[in-house]
């Protein structure tokens, strides 16, 4: 019997500096931290994958458009359970323009992911063993002409389940985001399955928050 981890043990961290422009691209660099089971495709592409084969599948597997890769070094540690990530690259339609503004998903480069598909008819209980947490900061820099016209306010979502956390700080022409999230293990009955849901649901929508910068 392997020890069983815990969401500590299973843990991302990343930092990501994000450059905007007025097209609503961006210039990208980032820098993750995995461990435990979140470092295991990770090493996986090391030992397995050439540089270029490594570089397709990130492109391929990105969660925003990426148009070039300038440079992407993957790295697993040979006596730990630690793989990190560092990139630079462009991205294009981060943000999306209206006019004279721009609405700019805070969490774009590594949203929120867990879902249950609606299910009125269950009859067994729901059990979930993965658990993790993670912690990101995203530092957005506006573009030229820009200013902010709304952040998004501070979100807390807590259960049984995990907890969600979202901050948001201007510093000039910056914005710092910060997110974390802790999943936890579920085994609950299926009368509870909707709960479980919801609170999956509830994540995803505060996940989904934008800042809006208008152009005077």
């Amino acid at each position: 019997q392997t020890p069983v981890l815990t969401r500590s043990d299973n843990a991302r961290n990343g930092r990501f500096s994000i450059r905007l422009d007025e097209t609503g691209a961006a210039d990208v660099q980032g820098q993750l931290q995995y461990t435990g089971e979140l470092h295991e495709p990770y090493r996986d592409l090391v030992t397995a994958q050439k540089q270029a084969d490594q570089e397709k599948t990130f492109i391929e597997n990105a969660d925003f458009p990426v148009a070039q890769l300038n440079q992407l070094k993957i790295e697993s540690s040979e006596s730990s359970p630690l793989a990190s990530i560092q990139y630079t690259l462009k991205a294009n339609s981060i943000a999306t323009r209206s006019g004279k503004r721009m609405f700019v998903p805070v969490s774009r480069f590594k949203p929120f992911k867990r879902s249950l598909p609606s299910n009125d008819k269950r009859i067994l209980d729901l059990q979930l063993r993965e658990t993790y947490a993670l912690t990101d900061t995203f530092n957005f820099q506006l573009p030229a002409g820009y200013s902010l016209e709304n952040l998004p306010s501070g979100k807390r979502i807590e259960s049984e389940f995990g907890l969600y956390e979202l901050r948001a700080i201007q510093e000039d022409q910056a914005v710092r985001v910060i997110r974390h999230i802790e999943m936890l293990p579920v085994l609950v009955p299926a009368a509870r399955y909707e709960e479980v849901r919801r609170f999956y649901l509830d994540v995803t929508k505060a996940d989904g928050a934008q800042m809006v910068l208008v152009k005077p």
